[in-house]
């Protein structure tokens, strides 16, 4: 028996083009929009929710929860080892990340979640999912909507001693081509856009920041918060109490430090149970962690700089209060 996973609307037009021939597989929707491309073409198929128990899964929310802070809490321990920096400041950074591990880990488990009840209930010799090249994260360390998760999942399982086969297929040539022009498109063009915007952005909110501050001499100091901007627009007579911090990222500011990373990599392994909390059942997600750690530790000295810019800040204010941007509005 044989089960394809289509995560992609092209991999759904390829078995709608040859229906006959995948007649008798067992095929699971992972997208609400392939579901309704198999529906209009009387392709027969399993929507995810038939196999996973969505309530009996909300049930363990909170034992998922505390494992990904379980995660961030053993990440951060690996930091202080390897990087005193972070643990002479007492900055739990990864704490302070926990969000963004957590909407990848909960978007991986449930993946595990379905990929095992397929398998003990058909026991299939062969597993179909799509080839979509290479992990590729967001500017939030998220895994992009393009790239196949299911891959990295079964891959795992495809390295164990499993005996079920697992195949990849690739996208064809005209879709890989409209791919790479998004994609491109996007690097090249949309990025050097952003990039520019930021720095202009930054240059005018940092004359805004001394204007205010010399003229005003502001009790609360804001980082990034729109809530603020909003409420000083609302309330323009208490506007003067308030001054905006704001700084974006930018991504190229980051350097790879490969050493770095391998010894990272190496108290993981050696001196924790990482790897056993980023597993579940016989599914491991280690190879999309592996690359979310590898972007994520490239901004570790621009994130020490940005610390010491702020501490220059605050030494200079000494704000009354100081009010921060909630991570719903950073993701």
């Amino acid at each position: 028996m044989r089960i394809i996973l289509v995560e992609f609307l092209w991999h759904a037009r390829k078995i709608a083009s040859n229906a006959s021939f995948f007649a008798k597989d067992i095929i699971i929707s992972l997208d609400p929009e392939i579901s309704y491309f198999l529906k209009n073409n009387k392709i027969s198929y399993f929507e995810t929710y038939e196999f996973c128990n969505h309530k009996e899964l909300w049930g363990k929310y909170k034992d998922i929860t505390n494992q990904t802070i379980k995660i961030t809490e053993v990440l951060d321990e690996t930091l202080w080892k390897v990087d005193e920096r972070f643990k002479n400041l007492n900055w739990k950074l990864f704490n302070d990340y926990h969000y963004v591990f957590k909407i990848s880990f909960d978007q991986l488990f449930y993946y595990s979640e379905l990929v095992t009840k397929l398998v003990e209930k058909f026991k299939p010799e062969e597993i179909v999912v799509a080839d979509t090249g290479g992990i590729v994260l967001d500017e939030y360390y998220l895994i992009n909507s393009q790239i196949s998760i299911i891959k990295y999942l079964l891959k795992k399982i495809n390295n164990s001693s499993t005996a079920i086969k697992i195949t990849f297929v690739k996208v064809n040539e005209n879709e890989i081509s409209k791919f790479s022009i998004l994609k491109n498109y996007k690097e090249n063009t949309l990025l050097s856009i952003k990039v520019y915007k930021k720095k202009i952005k930054n240059i005018i909110n940092k004359i805004n920041f001394s204007i205010i501050n010399y003229l005003y001499k502001p009790k609360y100091l804001s980082i990034g918060c729109i809530e603020i901007e909003s409420y000083k627009r609302l309330y323009p007579n208490k506007s003067k109490m308030f001054i905006n911090y704001k700084n974006d990222i930018f991504i190229k500011r980051f350097k790879n430090n490969y050493i770095f990373f391998e010894q990272f990599i190496y108290y993981l392994k050696n001196r924790t149970n990482f790897f056993n909390l980023i597993k579940n059942k016989s599914i491991s997600f280690e190879l999309i962690f592996y690359e979310i750690l590898l972007q994520f530790t490239k901004q570790l000295d621009f994130l020490i700089k940005e610390h010491y810019k702020a501490k220059k800040v605050m030494l200079k204010l000494k704000p009354t209060c100081v009010i921060f941007q909630s991570m719903e509005n950073y993701v």
